[in-house]
């Protein structure tokens, strides 16, 4: 099964901030609105035709009260309604991100691969504490 990770980091503004992981490896800066962000957990993915984007998109099922929460393309906190924004970069400052549909077309093809044969699931994790990210830095682990 593929396992995403979002790493979250602290929010800035209307802005939470992250890191898509797939493997461990970096696979993509993430931006989520501080408002409607996705409770940290661990749900699957599935794909979903949606009218708004014409188009088969991944989507984040068994999200609390929530549905049609997907993984997409969009640079600011505005252009989400609850859903997870990918970037190939991100202003620290700001928390926008960049080169968004670039990156959404990276990634879709091996999600769409791993839904349709192993399955996929993401999970979500907040920002750690500073006493967290302390400690990690003396065990060296992340």
């Amino acid at each position: 099964m593929m396992q995403l990770l979002l790493q979250r980091h602290s929010p800035i503004g209307d802005a939470v901030l992250g890191e898509l992981f797939i493997a461990g490896t970096h696979a993509a800066y993430t931006l989520e609105r501080v408002a409607v962000a996705i409770p940290a957990g661990t749900y699957p993915v599935e794909l979903y035709k949606s009218p708004h984007f014409e188009r088969w998109m991944p989507e984040i099922c068994n999200v609390p009260d929530r549905t049609c929460i997907l993984i997409h393309w969009g640079n600011y906190p505005f252009n989400s309604d609850g859903c997870v924004l990918v970037g190939e970069s991100q202003d620290p400052a700001t928390g926008d991100i960049f080169n968004t549909q670039k990156k959404f077309s990276e990634l879709y093809p091996a999600i769409e691969q791993a839904v349709e044969s192993e399955g996929c699931s993401i999970t979500i994790q907040d920002a750690l504490s500073n006493a967290e990210q302390v400690e990690d830095a003396a065990t060296g682990e992340n």
